[in-house]
């Protein structure tokens, strides 16, 4: 670059021929790679170097050893993080510094929402080892290599230097590694690997979690030391029960959620549930298209708000600005005019390629020579127009980041693939130095592929360069943030499978114009996905299947679509320890507080308690159970049915003790009661009607054993020898009284104590109730968990 004078604005004229090459690698020669340095601050900073070999000026000559220009004037390496997920909401920087000797700088801040294995096991004293994987998305190293700038060291000792964020993790170590093929061929993408360590701060833990729950268990642990004779154990054990779930209730946020590990944290409220409770007793429409499509729909609104203008115009008799708006549209359509003649003359040449004549073997004779094909980029690229064009796609899937069952929505992270003919692009390998170059996307004619499903914008990092071949092939690899609709059954949830599709097709293009094919096979898909799929939340992916339609169009012709299968299964680890097994737990202690007797113990109070505690548990739960509106999971009619039998059992339990208490003063028992609960239901269960007692005992009437002694007592007066005789039996009438006052005494204290035959008709109905919904508790139970064992057999057996 030679300067006219030592000033910016002459460099600046000097650098103008630079600037239309921006869109092909700043090499002289194709075969030469473009050396990448990389390096970042975990603060936000990315820092890229590189070398431009088309720029070179003397420091001297041109008055600065370096230059700031913006970023959109200079080729800029397609330097992705593998693991990211979303797309960069960092503030942009427009600028990159151009120093004398071609090098480039190119830094600005990066916010990173990435995937990563996170294994909560040891929660909360983990640490996690997350990696940032940097390569070229689409160069072949033969192209693009990769290195460090800094070393790991550094890049860790000023991350902790400049970091601010002093919140719950903390940043260890930085380690770096490249990724060696072990063979000297080119033909694969050069990755740097960044492995990021970094720790969780447990003190917040420890002390509104771990020590509480010591608390708690140590008073627990203390109320063994009550008199089980004097103390009703039970009840304040379920008072504990239950104040330990609000417990957990209140730190339910700081909990961590995963659908693959179980921390051992999570497993200690469980483990001290179970220990308190072993303590007692007792088909579609076509979704969202591109933002191209938008514009174009823009475009024809556009033209049909004019033509009505038009002819409104010409009714209100206003001639004259009509001609003068016709009269502005030939203007418009003049430049078309000679698209039109060259599409014709297109229409009837032979089907063949055109040859590009390349004046030098360099990059930018090369792209000299593929200027005219980027001019017609707005039409498809075929010599003859009745030729359709065969795009092959194939994917990677990457990530599955959710599901959300309220809005039916599958969230996926995939690699989409394109790979199409351009019959206007082929020349010499030998002649113009080079058998692939890689082009901006905007300046070639890429098929409006459309994922029908689609129900967001794709927020994945913008790759902007696409793959020529000297034969025209077109490699087109780009990834895709998908927010797909999907119909979910959750019937079996937690144990589900889900079927989810990818429908794959242009928007507008027909058969006739646009054929599609499969570039790998389903199997090569799945493995592939398999191999380097990151995330291990929730779902595991555990097939794939294809197939191709041919549906028609509104138009009446058909177009192709190619549709994946995606299937997913939950992992259920998650919901069987924190969902099915406390609410086991719950169901056991209300089953046990059948064996507490009615007559000493107040059950009602008992499973009022255990009632409040379940709604509890069942407040922290609601965010683990799926909303949806077509079908109720399983799950969630185990879940009220457990809360149906409590209820259930609480009203059995406040009958059975109004018996006990009132039954002195009820009706006798009605004949079809008797015989159905009695003698049927009771024998049933196991408690057949007592015999009655045929013995019955007499008692004299005092009043005549009254009259007699005083009969006795006159016959003794009469007889005056007999004196002595009377005086002597004194004592002994005394003990006849005083045993028939006791004898009275005995009969009113059975008949109150005892109860009439009516009352004990009425225990016995009571007794007969409870024992046959105990019974029932047992079948619910039984059958419950070995429906729920079916149900997940099966799915492992899918899986």
């Amino acid at each position: 670059v030679n300067c006219s004078e030592p000033t910016q604005p002459a460099l600046l004229e000097a650098l103008t021929p630079i600037f239309t090459m921006s869109a092909i690698r700043p090499v002289t020669n194709m075969t030469t790679r473009t050396n990448v340095s990389i390096f970042f601050t975990l603060y936000g900073i990315l820092g890229v170097w590189w070398m431009n070999e088309l720029v070179e000026w003397d420091p001297v000559q041109c008055g600065a050893e370096k230059i700031s220009l913006p970023r959109k004037k200079f080729w800029v390496p397609d330097i992705v993080i593998n693991e990211f997920m979303n797309e960069n909401t960092a503030p942009p920087v427009p600028y990159v510094y151009l120093y004398s000797n071609g090098r480039v700088h190119d830094a600005h801040p990066v916010k990173v929402v990435s995937s990563c294995n996170l294994d909560i096991y040891t929660f909360p004293f983990d640490i996690q080892n997350c990696t940032f994987t940097f390569n070229s998305y689409i160069h072949w190293a033969m192209d693009i290599m990769i290195f460090l700038g800094k070393t790991a060291e550094n890049i860790t000792k000023h991350s902790k230097n400049v970091m601010t964020t002093m919140g719950e993790w903390e940043l260890l170590e930085i380690t770096a590694h490249k990724y060696n093929p072990g063979h000297g061929d080119s033909d694969y993408i050069d990755e740097l690997v960044f492995h990021i360590r970094v720790r969780r701060r447990a003190t917040l833990y420890v002390v509104n979690l771990l020590i509480p729950s010591c608390f708690l268990i140590t008073v627990d642990l203390f109320s063994f030391l009550l008199p089980p004779q004097t103390v009703d154990r039970s009840s304040f054990k379920m008072t504990l029960i239950l104040g330990y779930t609000v417990f957990l209730l209140i730190m339910n946020d700081l909990l961590p959620i995963t659908g693959n590990t179980i921390p051992l944290l999570n497993m200690k409220p469980s483990t001290v549930m179970a220990q308190q409770k072993a303590d007692e007793r007792p088909l579609e429409e076509i979704g969202t298209a591109a933002e191209g499509m938008a514009l174009r729909e823009l475009k024809s609104l556009g033209r049909d708000l004019q033509a009505i203008r038009l002819q409104v115009e010409q009714q209100q008799g206003q001639n004259q600005s009509s001609e003068e708006w016709i009269q502005c549209y030939p203007l418009k359509v003049k430049p078309s005019k000679v698209l039109f003649i060259f599409i014709s003359v297109l229409m009837y040449a032979p089907s063949n390629s055109v040859m590009l004549n390349c004046s030098r073997p360099d990059p930018p004779s090369l792209l000299e020579a593929l200027r005219p094909v980027f001019n017609l980029s707005s039409i498809r690229p075929v010599m003859n127009m009745s030729t359709p064009t065969t795009v092959g796609i194939d994917f990677i899937l990457f990530g599955i980041l959710g599901v959300d069952e309220k809005a039916q929505l599958l969230t996926t992270y995939i690699w989409q693939t394109l790979g199409w003919k351009n019959e206007f692009v082929s020349w010499d390998p030998d002649q113009c130095g080079a058998s692939t170059i890689t082009i901006p996307r905007k300046l070639l004619w890429v098929p409006d592929m459309v994922i029908n499903e689609f129900m967001e914008k794709n927020s994945a990092p913008f790759v902007p360069y696409s793959y020529v071949y000297s034969d025209g092939y077109v490699l087109d690899q780009q990834p895709v943030k998908v927010v797909s609709s999907c119909r979910l059954d959750i019937y079996t949830f937690p144990f589900d499978i889900q079927n989810c599709s990818l429908s794959f097709n242009s928007y507008l293009l027909r058969q006739a114009s646009l054929q599609l094919n499969q570039t790998l096979s389903v199997e090569e898909i799945f493995k592939n996905s398999k191999e380097v799929m990151t995330t291990m939340g929730e779902w595991e992916l555990v097939g794939l299947k294809v197939k191709k339609y041919e549906p028609p169009a509104g138009d009446g012709e058909i177009y192709e679509e190619i549709r994946f299968f995606v299937t997913v299964k939950r992992r259920s680890t998650l919901y069987v320890v924190n969902l099915l097994i406390p609410s086991c737990f719950l169901i056991t202690v209300d089953l046990l507080s059948f064996l507490l007797p009615p007559r000493s113990v107040d059950r009602s109070l008992f499973k009022m308690t255990l009632i409040l505690g379940y709604t509890v548990f069942l407040l922290i739960m609601n965010d683990l159970l799926p909303i949806t509106g077509d079908t109720i999971p399983l799950m969630n009619v185990f879940l009220s049915l457990c809360m149906a039998m409590m209820v259930t059992s609480l009203l059995e339990t406040i009958l059975i003790t109004n018996l006990l208490c009132g039954s002195a003063h009820y009706p006798p028992v009605p004949h079809w009661i008797q015989v159905f609960v009695l003698h049927i239901l009771g024998r049933l269960v196991q408690l057949p009607p007592k015999p009655r007692d045929l013995e019955e005992t007499v008692f004299q009437n005092p009043a005549a054993q009254e009259m007699k002694v005083s009969s006795v007592v006159a016959e003794d007066s009469v007889a005056p020898k007999q004196k002595g005789l009377f005086d002597e039996d004194k004592a002994l009438q005394e003990l006849r009284s005083l045993g028939n006052d006791l004898q009275i005494i005995h009969h009113q204290l059975k008949k109150q104590l005892g109860g009439n035959l009516s009352s004990e008709e009425w225990i016995q109905v009571g007794f007969v109730i409870d024992r046959l919904l105990f019974g029932l508790y047992i079948v619910f139970i039984s059958v419950s968990f070995i429906t729920i064992l079916i149900i997940w057999m099966n799915s492992n057996d899918i899986s």
